[in-house]
């Protein structure tokens, strides 16, 4: 009975090995099956996140433009030149110092940069003037009293700026680029400021080979080769799977709102 007994334990300590043995391995392949669910998931998310981020990029970079105005500098398949708003105000006057911008009008992404930014003063209802900003702006004030920004510009003969009629919508511009590139064996979209002189680095990718194009539409939906005739813009952003998104910019035929 003893040694019988020490058979049916031996066969039953076998059986418990291999259950265990098969509990482990189908454990093991749930866990790799998971790991790669997890994996593409998060792949998914990845590459949703990287589309939103171009067209959030892409959106908030060009939504401005206005063509008419001088906006849009060049334009190809896979990228533009455009002269990005980075800061807005009302000009309240023009002294011997520059153009006065009321300060509680002054909204800015950055500190106006001399030798990278333009000065934009609309002169006209449909006409715009841009000028260079040759310093570093300084406090001053209105000709009321009221706290103003001073912003260093050229006078010019004839003077463009001559007969403005205050307060007068003002803004701070800034030659940008964005268009795709390849780097590293990789396509990325990528951004600079032209107006400094920059390299181009990337903002967001990998992309599929060419994978930011750009398609120009007139008053009427046709394609058009005319920059200050552009009233859509077709911003097509794609991944190297395939996946890619669509966003249409419109802008107004009467420049800068």
């Amino acid at each position: 009975m003893h040694l019988t007994r020490r058979g049916f334990a031996l066969a039953e300590a076998l059986v418990a090995v291999i259950l265990t043995t098969l509990l482990l391995v189908a454990a093991l392949g749930s866990l790799t099956a998971l790991q790669r669910a997890l994996g593409r998931q998060v792949a998914r998310t990845t590459r949703a996140q990287t589309l939103r981020a171009a067209v959030q990029l892409g959106v908030a970079e060009l939504q401005d433009l206005a063509p008419p105005a001088g906006d849009l500098v060049a334009l190809s398949a896979n990228g533009l030149i455009y002269r990005a708003v980075r800061a807005t105000g009302l000009a309240c006057g023009r002294g011997a110092e520059g153009l006065q911008v009321r300060s509680s009008s002054f909204r800015a992404l950055r500190t106006p940069s001399p030798g990278r930014d333009s000065v934009a003063v609309l002169v006209r209802p449909d006409a715009w003037v841009v000028v260079g900003l040759e310093a570093d702006p300084r406090t001053g004030s209105c000709p009321d009293g009221a706290s103003a920004l001073t912003l260093p510009v050229p006078w010019l003969a004839p003077d463009p700026l001559a007969g403005l009629t205050w307060p007068a919508p003002t803004m701070i511009t800034e030659v940008m680029e964005l268009r795709a590139y390849q780097s590293g064996g990789e396509w990325w979209l990528g951004q600079r400021s032209v107006s400094s002189g920059e390299v181009i680095q990337p903002a967001l990718g990998p992309l599929a080979a060419g994978g930011f194009t750009t398609r120009p539409l007139d008053s009427l939906g046709g394609s058009t080769g005319s920059l200050p005739d552009v009233r859509q813009l077709i911003l097509v952003f794609r991944l190297a799977n395939g996946d890619s998104v669509t966003r249409s910019l419109s802008f107004s035929p009467g420049g800068w709102p």
